[in-house]
């Protein structure tokens, strides 16, 4: 939701629809990692006996991470931005630049099995060592996906003070306003999640720290050309909107029958709204100039007919 968002954007340049349809399939590379790990625990005995849960395995998992896996990554990455390898793969993700989560995942194929063995590194050097788990291989893939994620999301969401209190974090936190540069001058941060490979390498952005506390101090907000003003419907269509479920709400609303569980939930959402909120801004885009704004009112179909017929029931 803008409102929430809108003063710490890295670029306030709206979604293109090329870019949407570009990254329709972002989410591919989980059939391929499916394959891969099937293929893994088939062929690789040491996998099929692991304990729900090891604690010592973490200290592997992330000693082996921080090492070959960050390293490897940094390195190709390098290399893929060579003129033979970024024109006839790399090129499509570079593609888009105003980020979004979905472009952490669109890629080439041949990226993806790249990146995929990047991952798998922690997992099998851990197990292979005789201290991985269950539970580690399920929190490591969630965690990795979750910051490529989050450093595409194209808002600044790490604060100043962990810097501040602990300087020595900035050589172990990759932030998003540090990665979208790379998207604009794609010779600096190349790195997966650590910049101690991009200090080290003399490859880190001069501007990534200044840029991070300029975003983060907050940024004025622009005054729209053009407000539209919109109310939920129903409850149903209430769940038709991108932070719910961001492919069925570029689709034409019609009741589907995986909305019907969440229909209770809406309920007290409904109340909640009607009791406190206030209107706010739900989406933004930019044409030829002109910043249009989606406010919504937080009112629900039937609410709006009802303050009609009793007017001044909700001033």
């Amino acid at each position: 939701m803008h409102f929430l968002t809108k003063n710490h954007k890295i670029r306030k340049h709206g979604v293109e629809y090329e870019q949407i349809d570009r990254e329709w399939d972002w989410d591919n590379f989980l059939i391929l990692q499916a394959y891969m790990a099937i293929a893994a625990h088939h062929f690789l005995p040491f996998l099929r006996a692991m304990p729900f849960w090891n604690p010592q395995g973490l200290i592997y998992l992330i000693v082996l991470h921080m090492g070959p896996a960050e390293a490897l990554y940094y390195w190709a990455h390098r290399a893929f931005h060579h003129d033979f390898l970024f024109s006839r793969y790399h090129s499509l993700h570079h593609a888009s630049v105003t980020l979004q989560p979905s472009t952490a995942g669109t890629a080439t194929f041949l990226e993806h099995l790249f990146l995929t063995c990047v991952m798998a590194i922690p997992l099998l050097g851990a197990s292979w060592l005789g201290k991985g788990s269950i539970l580690l291989v399920y929190l490591y893939i969630l965690c990795f996906d979750f910051l490529r994620c989050m450093n595409h999301c194209n808002v600044e969401v790490v604060p100043m003070f962990i810097f501040r209190c602990m300087p020595p974090l900035k050589f172990l936190i990759c932030t998003p306003s540090y990665h979208s540069l790379h998207h604009t001058e794609t010779d600096t941060n190349f790195c997966l999640f650590m910049p101690a490979y991009d200090y080290l390498a003399n490859t880190i952005n001069k501007n990534s720290w200044l840029v991070h506390h300029s975003i983060r101090e907050g940024q004025t907000d622009r005054v729209p050309d053009f407000v539209f003003l919109a109310h939920v419907v129903d409850l149903l269509s209430s769940l038709h909107v991108p932070f719910v479920f961001r492919s069925f709400s570029s689709t034409p609303f019609s009741t589907r029958w995986f909305l019907l569980p969440l229909w209770p939930f809406t309920i007290p959402v409904m109340f909640a709204m009607w009791a406190w909120a206030k209107p706010f801004v739900h989406t933004f885009y930019v044409l030829r100039g002109r910043l249009h704004y989606t406010w919504v009112i937080p009112r629900f179909g039937f609410q709006v007919v009802f303050l009609a017929i009793c007017p001044g029931r909700d001033q």
